[in-house]
Order: structure tokens, then sequence, then C-alpha cells
């Protein structure tokens, strides 16, 4: 799940992949399931997307239990502006882990504030005389390798949000993300001949 969670679904091997989907969205709740889905990984290592048509055993190639991974499948272009406020949690849980695993490709100053943002979001008010340097911050997962130097301008944008709530830190986090050139776009490798990949 996009919070690090796992769910179990006891489903038959022939069953489809929408009747995974839909047993999923009716546990979690999501009213505006559409831009959500599932993933997995082929027996070549690819990431695919769940076909809902198929059988899982189709898909799958795991034995006994198959894994899949819930995420936004289509990003919305104002996620800031979506009706359900679970819907634009989880698209913030989406912003963040993209952000940490450098899926969301942007400039370091900009990476700093989104990532001031979660922070604002998951500690609160920066607080002058308990947060002396950057080491509050080690225990959060930002981006996939933060330099010194990159901590104190998160420390920095942090040191600007106070008085954020949480739910604004995130509203901040979805508005900024989404005038990100790279926001919503995953890039997959391409196969243009038999030993010839591109965009690996």
């Amino acid at each position: 799940m996009l919070d690090s969670t796992r769910q179990h679904f006891q489903l038959s091997s022939r069953s489809s992949g929408q009747d995974l989907y839909l047993s999923l969205m009716d546990r979690l709740g999501v009213l505006e399931a559409d831009y959500f889905d599932l993933e997995y990984i082929n027996k070549d290592g690819y990431t695919c997307w769940l076909d809902h048509l198929k059988p899982l055993c189709k898909q799958h190639n795991a034995e006994k239990e198959y894994i899949f991974v819930f995420c936004v499948k289509f990003y919305a272009p104002h996620p800031n502006l979506l009706e359900d406020e679970y819907t634009r949690y989880l698209f913030s849980l989406q912003i963040k882990r993209d952000l940490y695993r450098g899926q969301l490709q942007c400039s370091e100053n900009t990476a700093a504030l989104l990532a001031a943002f979660i922070v604002q979001a998951e500690i609160g008010d920066f607080l002058e005389d308990t947060f002396l340097d950057h080491a509050y911050l080690a225990g959060l997962k930002l981006v996939p390798s933060a330099t010194p130097e990159f901590l104190d301008k998160v420390m920095e944008c942090h040191r600007s949000l106070i008085g954020q709530t949480p739910t604004d830190a995130d509203s901040s986090l979805l508005d900024t993300a989404r005038k990100v050139e790279m926001y919503g776009i995953r890039l997959k490798p391409v196969r243009v001949s038999s030993f010839l990949f591109i965009n690996q």
C-alpha cells in the first residue's frame, strides 16, 4: 500500500484482475478509484499494470502468493483540487514515495521544498530551540540520498512553514509537485530490437 502496509486477499487464481481491484477499492473505501491501480513484476522483471480482464494466474508468475503494488496510475493535473480528502491523502503518499525513490525528477531546490512539506506534515512546526541542526531529519524518508547540504536546505524551507497544519502541508506538497515538469511521468524501458533497450 502507499503507506507501506500490506493487505491480504483470499481469491482464486482464476479470479480476474477486476475481482482483485474491486475487492481492494471496497476495503479501502476509495471513492475516486479510477486514479489508482495495481502493479506487479512479471517473469522478465518488468513492472506491469494489472489487466482487469485476465485471470490473475495468466498475469503473475508466482506459484502461491501474488504480490501487487497499489499506486496512482493516472496523475490528476490538480491533485489538490480532488473532491475526496482520502483521495488527496493517497496522492500525497504517492508523491512522497515518488520523491523518496527518485521517480519525481526535479531540481534540488524543488526537492528540498517538497521534502519540507513532508516534514511539516509528519512532525509539525520547526522548533528553534530543539532543531539546532538537520539531525532531526535523519529518520525521515525524503530523497534517495540526502547530502548534509540538501538537508540544510530542507531545514531552511521547513523553518518557513511554521503554522501550516498537516493537511495544509499535504495540499502544498500536491500543488508544488504538480508543477514539476516530470510530475506523473514514469519512464519505462522500451525494446526496439531483441538486444537494444532504451530508457534504462
